[in-house]
C-alpha cells in the first residue's frame, strides 16, 4: 500500500470539509465529489500496480472521512448554522445531529463512499492503460 499517496489524497477530502461548513452547498456537493473520484481515479491507477486500485481508493476515502467527521465536528455550530435544512432532516435520525455523531459519521461515510471511489479507480483503470513504474508495497 501506498500511504503517502492515500494521505495526500485524503487531504482532498480535508479541504472538503473546510468548504463543506460554509461555502459548498448540500445540493452541489455531490458534483464536488464525482470531480474528486474522477481525479482520485486518475492519479491512484498512475501511480499504484494494478490489482490495488480498490484497496488504495477505498483507504482514501476512509481516511477523508475520519478528516470531515473531525472538521464537521469541531466546526459543529458554523456547519449547522449553514446546513440547517440537512440538520433538520437528521435531527429524527438515529445518529443525530450533535458534533459527536458528525465525528463518528464521517469515518462511516468514508467507508462507504469509498466502495464507489474504488469502483471509479478499478474503472479508469480498465479503461486506461497507465504506466506504473514499479510498485513499491
Amino acid at each position: 500500500m501506498n500511504w503517502k499517496l492515500i494521505f495526500l489524497l485524503s487531504l482532498i477530502g480535508a479541504a472538503m470539509g473546510f468548504l463543506t461548513v460554509s461555502t459548498i452547498p448540500w445540493n452541489v456537493e455531490p458534483f464536488f465529489w464525482l470531480a474528486i473520484f474522477v481525479i482520485n481515479g486518475f492519479i491512484i491507477t498512475s501511480n499504484v500496480p494494478k490489482g490495488k486500485y480498490f484497496a488504495h481508493a477505498w483507504f482514501v476515502s476512509l481516511v477523508s472521512g475520519v478528516w470531515i467527521g473531525l472538521i464537521h465536528g469541531a466546526m459543529h455550530d458554523a456547519y449547522a448554522m449553514n446546513h440547517v435544512e440537512e440538520m433538520a432532516r437528521n435531527k429524527d435520525m438515529w445518529w443525530g445531529t450533535s458534533a459527536t455523531s458528525m465525528m463518528l459519521m464521517g469515518p462511516v461515510a468514508g467507508a462507504l463512499f469509498g466502495l464507489i471511489s474504488g469502483l471509479f479507480s478499478m474503472t479508469i483503470g480498465k479503461i486506461r492503460k497507465p504506466n506504473v513504474r514499479k510498485a513499491t508495497a
